[in-house]
């Protein structure tokens, strides 16, 4: 996996941040906390999973 994974992973949780804003403050879109929580646990584990594909596969 390439740096710029990395990069994209950050513009996508940056889209995802502001798209929410968006939504739930200028639309009133209330998103239930169920939709939240297993965004954030998918949010999470691509986290870990780019981060350590990127820095620690490539280095051995």
């Amino acid at each position: 996996m390439d740096i710029s994974y990395l990069g994209l992973l950050v513009l996508i949780l940056t889209g995802v941040m502001f798209l929410r804003s968006f939504l739930v403050d200028t639309k009133k879109i209330v998103i239930p906390k169920w939709l939240d929580f297993s965004m954030a646990f998918v949010i999470v584990l691509l986290t870990i999973y780019v981060v350590y594909d990127t820095f620690f596969v490539i280095s051995s």
